[in-house]
């Protein structure tokens, strides 16, 4: 594969992850969370959104892994023989 043709599967895939990405992010959203209008000083509680942070960051984190995995498998150099080892 030339050296072109990777650099576009890997711009590729990147996209793709990206859009995986941010439809898992949007399955796993909580519906009732979110700001809505509501009385000010009323009891009216919000969910903590710490763990929604963290979930979407570790969405993240694993699909910038996976897109690092493939960039370095194409880009890698090519193998060199031990000529100490063929002995």
């Amino acid at each position: 594969m030339q050296q072109r043709q990777r650099t576009v599967v890997v711009v590729a895939t990147g996209l793709a992850l990206a859009v995986m990405a941010i439809t898992i992010n949007r399955l796993l959203a909580d519906e009732s969370g979110g700001w809505v209008a509501y009385a000010p000083n009323t009891a009216v509680t919000f969910p903590n959104r710490d763990s929604i942070i963290w979930r979407e960051a570790a969405v993240w984190l694993g699909a910038i892994a996976i897109w690092t995995a493939v960039a370095l498998w194409l880009y890698r150099g090519p193998r060199t023989t031990d000529q100490t080892s063929a002995r």
